[in-house]
């Protein structure tokens, strides 16, 4: 029995780490619209487990009353499966992910195996509730099943919060919208993807240049073209307007000195790649509309900063400085460039709010030094707003602020947050300890910031669908839970 026990504690220990590192810090389901199904597929089968394993520690039950856990364990087993099912179609695994659900299943297998004749012995014994204890193990279940119950009732009320995107109830239709032969880059990206549903909604003609076209294709297959490579472009080929939203993400980790080689290389041989397929294209697009960012400023502590706003030399500064100048070569070819300077990008499915919500998510309002710090956002359905805005107005070029009018200080970031994720506990994160974990990234990201304003989009008659952070986190997590801090 014995061996029994410690593989129960072991299969409810793997889960538990399947759900905090998969579910909730790498895939953050509770953020994610596709989820709705698994999360509540995830929050009756913790429930049944998390029953089983309770009354396993305590409790061996004989006669025709074991029929209720082997039925609880049927139960369970059917929901794995549809789970599975669920996860292939809504997501694509990662291998650890995969791992962990490999032996997940073997583990189950070979405690059902120790458990049948447990079972038939269970069976033909009186029927009756019997107390039992296991001594420390009993204790170390029990403690499993509670956080499984608590993780199902989380799991249930997330599934609840989160609501699937109509693409067409935004404010993007577009009257007589003109079809247009549209190339994006990073389509399989955070923004790319929501950009392309936009695109195809509105009768675009798209197409993705992407290195991995089967998990591009999810969900968009016969809808989208696919290209990995630019030789694949036939100079007949015709784009109305050029997309570029590829480069590799910066804030994973420590910026080392091969990493930001990468984030230089995935830029600018990108941006230089299109410019080489529009001097070999016999027709050239109307409008190239390239990423850069808000490090383009560098840290600048309250200075408010528009379109004009000077650069701090840094990293990121000469990061974005370099890519901007790379897509304006396109100019010398005759098509107009538009270059837009994006903030932190907030929406469901991922981005920066699915790592900035995670510790709220566990009950802990948290802020990153003395919370001063400038947080320039924006929601990603007001930035594929400005892309799609930029396509037919041809006095508008250079460099434009994706950002929202009104940005916030970390510090107000933090409180706006715990209106709407139930937190118990306020916690700082030292800049220097951060300085420290992981370097340039914290000195030039995250302990500092820009107080970036969209004057120039503005300007020309733009309007916002979220101009307030308020308006941006009620749509995206839903309705606050509590209205002060």
């Amino acid at each position: 029995m014995d061996s029994i026990v410690l593989l129960v504690i072991f299969q409810a220990a793997l889960s538990t780490f399947n759900t905090l590192y998969h579910h909730e810090y790498t895939e953050n389901l509770p953020g994610n619209s596709f989820a709705r199904r698994e999360l509540k597929i995830h929050s009756i089968k913790s429930s049944i487990f998390g029953a089983l394993i309770l009354c396993f520690a305590w409790f061996q039950v004989g006669g025709w009353i074991i029929a209720i856990p082997v039925i609880a364990v049927i139960a369970g087993l059917i929901l794995s499966m549809w789970d599975l099912v669920v996860e292939a179609n809504t997501r694509k695994l990662p291998p650890l992910e995969r791992i962990t659900h490999t032996l997940l299943s073997i583990n189950f297998g070979v405690i059902l195996t120790y458990l049948y004749p447990e079972v038939l012995f269970w069976f033909r014994s009186p029927t009756e509730v019997t107390p039992v204890f296991y001594g420390m193990n009993s204790l170390v279940l029990s403690l499993l099943s509670i956080g499984a119950f608590i993780s199902a009732f989380k799991d249930w009320q997330r599934s609840i919060k989160l609501k699937s995107k109509n693409v067409l109830s935004l404010g993007f239709e577009v009257e007589n919208c003109q079809k247009k032969r549209i190339l994006v880059t990073g389509g399989s990206g955070f923004i790319g993807k929501r950009l392309v549903e936009v695109l195809i909604s509105q009768h675009h003609e798209v197409t993705i240049l992407t290195r991995d076209i089967p998990s591009a294709a999810r969900g968009l297959a016969g809808r989208v073209g696919f290209v990995t490579n630019f030789s694949q472009i036939d100079s007949d080929s015709q784009f109305d307007v050029i997309i570029n939203l590829a480069g590799e993400p910066l804030a994973k980790g420590r910026w080392t000195k091969k990493r930001k080689e990468k984030f230089v290389q995935s830029r600018l041989s990108v941006t230089a790649g299109i410019c080489d397929l529009i001097k070999r294209l016999k027709h050239k697009p109307e409008v190239l509309i390239s990423g850069s960012a808000i490090g383009f400023y560098g840290p600048h502590d309250d200075e408010v900063l528009d379109e004009n706003g000077r650069g701090v030399v840094c990293f990121s500064h000469s990061l974005c400085h370099s890519w901007e100048q790379q897509a304006l070569q396109a100019q010398q070819l005759g098509v107009r460039v538009c270059l837009l300077r994006i903030g932190i990008v907030l929406g469901q499915d991922g981005g920066p709010l699915a790592e900035l919500r995670l510790p709220f998510e566990f009950g802990c309002a948290m802020k990153i030094g003395d919370g001063k710090q400038w947080m320039s956002w924006i929601h990603r359905d007001d930035l594929v707003a400005m892309i799609l805005y930029l396509f037919d107005r041809p006095e508008l070029q250079g460099a434009f602020n994706a950002t929202a009018p009104v940005p916030v200080s970390n510090g107000e970031f933090k409180i706006l947050l715990s209106q709407y994720l139930k937190t118990f506990v306020s916690l700082k994160i030292p800049s220097t300890l951060l300085s420290l974990m992981v370097g340039e990234l914290a000195d030039e990201v995250l302990i500092t910031g820009q107080r970036v304003i969209p004057a120039k989009i503005q300007a020309s008659g733009f309007k916002f669908i979220y101009p307030k952070l308020d308006d941006a986190l009620i749509e995206i997590i839903g309705p606050k839970i509590r209205t002060n801090q």
